[in-house]
């Protein structure tokens, strides 16, 4: 999580492992009903991430379960379309009204399918917060003197100087609370209740 301009947020949120990607396919109604196994596990393919990252449901979901507040004002967010959403994640800038010193993120990655999934954010000096079902907001400060120059958007020019500055920085990684199936696991009592 880092500024991409004075007045811009920039999140970007890296996947923990390639099942997080096959959840999220399956959270967004596209994978095929054969994937879905009897007692509702899934096996996770390299494909998955080629389903999320063509999909148009997934500017949808992140503009849904993302929020950006500053000033007492949301912040307009804007998804970048992936190129390679598997090691690159995946990135949404929030345009607030000035500049942003202070603003609250709201974080709810995943929390849908799972309210114990975690989201660890990384943001300005390596400051870090984790976002569940539970903790689905936190403030953040930040310094818009040092943020880069603001561009026109989304164009080559604007994503390629964000990038090189803003992604080490500004991880937002999912990470599941329990390694291996806790997800699979809940979904499974949950079907047999």
């Amino acid at each position: 999580m880092s500024l991409a301009a004075a007045n811009k947020v920039q999140i970007v949120w890296k996947f923990g492992a390639m099942d997080d990607i096959s959840w999220l396919a399956y959270d967004l109604g596209l994978l095929p009903s054969e994937r879905i196994m009897l007692d509702g596990a899934i096996t996770p393919q390299a494909s998955d991430a080629e389903l999320v990252q063509k999909s148009p449901a997934l500017t949808a979901y992140l503009t849904k379960q993302m929020a950006v507040t500053s000033s007492g004002r949301a912040c307009t967010p804007q998804v970048a379309p992936p190129t390679d959403i598997a090691n690159l994640g995946t990135t949404v800038v929030f345009t607030c009204s000035g500049p942003v010193s202070q603003a609250t993120v709201e974080l709810q990655l995943l929390t849908d399918l799972e309210a114990s999934y975690a989201t660890i954010a990384t943001g300005p000096d390596g400051t870090q917060a984790t976002y569940t079902g539970y903790a689905t907001t936190r403030d953040w400060s930040f310094d818009p003197t040092t943020a880069p120059a603001a561009s026109d958007g989304f164009g080559a020019a604007g994503w390629t100087a964000w990038f090189p500055q803003g992604l080490p920085v500004a991880a937002a990684i999912g990470l599941p609370l329990a390694v291996g199936g806790t997800i699979w696991l809940v979904r499974t009592r949950r079907r047999s209740s």
